[in-house]
């Protein structure tokens, strides 16, 4: 089930065939998890103030209606700024560069790398001191939100409101934002940072060759240590996020290499998402009781 028609993001979509003499701007987005930091690391380096994090919206409607934007027309930001990155970007932001193209890029992420990868930078956290300690993985995941690289992007990038997320089917979802990953300039695995930060340092005159950032050094667990049953719940609790990843990991820069079959997610699961939701939220609840 679908029930969205249209949605924010949709304004502002640019055409696959753009002028050769406009200005290029470069939207990274920055998913959690998909190495994101070893991008921004290297731009904010070389690119001193043409990178910038997108600000964030301290405002309540943000939840609702997704991040806006304060620039004006002549803004240092608006005007030089070349690469925009940071988990605040949205695609509203395009509308501040009606004439300049935009050049999107995502990494993703399988789910069981991602709860894993997760579950460990909050250990490192917790080490630190600047983090609450996490009960046992299996018990932490459960209290998690599902599909969460899916539920970024609609959320976060694109606007969609909570309730669009729940009442819009898993097929749907991932039929949305497959339209609409196929117009970005960049589409590909977090494994291949390296490439995507070396293309886009060729272009804006940079050095490349980035180096790893925000790797975890405390690995509570990995997928070889987890039970097998347990792996197979992540992955079909969280089937829009690994279609997601398989179908599009191998993209990369080549606009034609989208996938060619369909997908078969479920198309009437959004009362299973509205109690997956309810679910994780009690146990993520019972999770911060226990910890006062």
């Amino acid at each position: 089930m679908g029930l969205r028609l249209t949605a924010p993001g949709d304004r502002g979509e640019e055409s696959a065939m753009t002028a050769q003499n406009r200005r290029i701007v470069y939207f990274m987005l920055h998913v959690p998890k998909c190495a994101g930091s070893t991008l921004i690391g290297h731009m904010d380096k070389h690119l001193g103030e043409r990178s910038l994090e997108a600000p964030l919206w301290r405002n309540w409607r943000r939840n609702y209606i997704g991040n806006r934007y304060p620039f004006k027309p002549g803004d240092r930001e608006v005007e030089e700024v070349a690469l925009f990155h940071g988990h605040a970007l949205s695609r509203s932001l395009a509308a501040h560069f009606p004439d300049e193209e935009i050049r999107e890029a995502v990494t993703l992420r399988d789910p069981v790398g991602f709860f894993v990868s997760m579950y460990n930078y909050r250990a490192k956290r917790a080490v630190d001191g600047v983090g609450p300690e996490d009960p046992p993985f299996e018990v932490w995941y459960a209290a998690e939100r599902k599909n969460p690289i899916t539920r970024f992007l609609l959320y976060r990038y694109y606007g969609w409101a909570p309730w669009w997320l729940w009442l819009t089917s898993s097929k749907a979802k991932l039929a949305w934002l497959e339209e609409r990953l196929a117009r970005y300039w960049f589409v590909g695995s977090y494994r291949d940072m390296n490439m995507l930060v070396n293309s886009v340092a060729e272009q804006v005159g940079i050095p490349g060759d980035p180096e790893r950032r925000n790797e975890s050094t405390v690995k509570k667990v990995s997928a070889d240590t987890l039970d097998r049953a347990l792996l197979n719940k992540i992955l079909d609790e969280n089937a829009v996020d690994a279609a997601l990843f398989d179908r599009w990991k191998d993209r990369l820069f080549d606009s034609e290499a989208g996938p060619a079959d369909p997908h078969s997610l479920p198309a009437n699961d959004w009362i299973a998402q509205i109690r997956a939701e309810i679910v994780s939220g009690i146990k993520k609840a019972l999770i911060r009781q226990s910890r006062r």
